[in-house]
């Protein structure tokens, strides 16, 4: 357990992890942001983030609110603008003046990599494939999230740090893939995604397995010491498997912020 679960390094660790396990095919420092563009695909791969908040005067931030909104403009997409509970109170009042709404809200829960990583349910049966997903990941992936294969195998593809997919079959060898979830580590931090299980065998413990496949993997073979995650705030079935897992510390919460349609 962190001393202090705001600590900026502790954030500045998870965000990083996130961003980088999770990258935008193409994207634009904007002095401390970072805005990101994927074709729309995902609101936390078409979004800007803040990485140095309450650095800007009002003018400053008007500013760069307006640099945003020209870019995202130019790819066609609206505005989106992760606003975080720590650091961002300035950043929100400045949207709100400017008529944005706020939507997907989401906690970022942290766990240390001791013994923890090999707790909970067992990982046996489950297939771990390191760099790129294994036959038949994809598509489950697409088919359990709704999501077009292509562009999702884009963000994956531009993945450049050691990551990993997992997943468990329903029947053992032959039957179709039940759950999956992917991991990527970067600066010692593990960050998991995509956690997913076929409506047709939840209940069994499918979930518990890939993601204590990927904990593991992470400090064992990737040199992860803590995880991190972000998960729906509506989400009380996630919220409770990830707590069974160890994930008991939430770091902070955000929220997107949405342009007005003009």
């Amino acid at each position: 357990m962190p001393s202090d679960p705001r600590d900026p390094v502790l954030l500045r660790r998870v965000e990083e992890a996130s961003l980088n396990s999770w990258p935008a095919p193409r994207q634009v420092l904007l002095d401390g942001w970072v805005l990101r563009f994927a074709d729309g695909y995902t609101r936390r791969a078409n979004s800007a983030t803040p990485l140095d908040p309450g650095q800007d005067g009002p003018a400053a931030l008007s500013a760069k609110i307006a640099a945003c909104e020209t870019l995202y403009a130019a790819q066609g997409l609206p505005t989106l603008i992760r606003v975080r509970s720590f650091g961002d109170a300035a950043l929100a009042a400045a949207l709100d003046a400017r008529g944005y709404t706020a939507e997907g809200l989401s906690p970022v829960l942290w766990m240390p990599l001791g013994l923890g990583a090999r707790s909970g349910h067992p990982a046996k049966g489950v297939e771990l494939s390191e760099g790129q997903p294994g036959p038949g990941w994809l598509d489950t992936q697409a088919r359990l999230s709704g999501c077009d294969v292509a562009a999702r195998a884009r963000i994956l593809d531009a993945v450049a740090i050691p990551c990993a997919f997992a997943g468990v079959r329903a029947d053992g060898p032959g039957s179709p893939l039940a759950s999956l979830a992917f991991g990527a580590v970067h600066g010692g931090m593990a960050c998991l995604h995509m956690v997913a299980t076929d409506p047709a065998f939840r209940r069994l413990g499918l979930s518990r397995r890939v993601v204590s496949a990927l904990l593991a993997w992470a400090r064992d073979r990737a040199g992860a010491r803590d995880a991190s995650l972000q998960v729906a705030a509506e989400n009380a079935g996630a919220l409770a498997l990830y707590a069974g897992l160890g994930f008991r510390t939430e770091l902070f919460r955000y929220q997107y912020r949405r342009q007005p349609a003009t």
